[in-house]
């Protein structure tokens, strides 16, 4: 299950410190009437950090881990949000990382929480050729 979440296309991960405290991904949200995404269809959102939706049992990763992936990734801050996007599902993307600034704006996280945005084309372009 863990490998079948971390290759969706959309992603929001909240670490506090090196620890996974929240996970979001696309196949856990219910559609919208306009081929959307409801990334707050629970109310996760109204508090930071928010609610995770996908149970965090059995997940090891950490921030620690993901630095070795992502280099940018500095550990300036108490709070570090990533957020996986495409180009594929753009609308949904865009309210993904919209999710993301209205969360934090709402709890004056803007200037204490590191954000890094992740574009996951390349990747969803090498799992589609794995397809053919």
């Amino acid at each position: 299950m863990q490998m079948k979440n971390f290759y969706q296309p959309l992603k929001i991960m909240y670490f506090h410190g090196d620890s996974l405290v929240s996970f979001h991904i696309n196949c856990y949200c219910p559609p919208t009437l306009f081929f959307n995404l409801k990334w707050n269809y629970n109310h996760q959102f109204d508090v930071f950090p928010p609610m995770t939706t996908v149970p965090l049992d059995g997940y090891t990763v950490t921030r620690s881990q993901l630095m070795n992936v992502f280099p940018e990734i500095k550990r300036e801050a108490d709070y570090t949000v990533l957020v996986f996007w495409t180009n594929m599902l753009n609308k949904i993307s865009r309210s993904e990382i919209k999710t993301v600034y209205k969360n934090l704006k709402k709890f004056g996280r803007l200037n204490d929480v590191e954000v890094y945005l992740i574009n996951d084309d390349i990747t969803m372009t090498k799992s589609l050729k794995e397809v053919e």
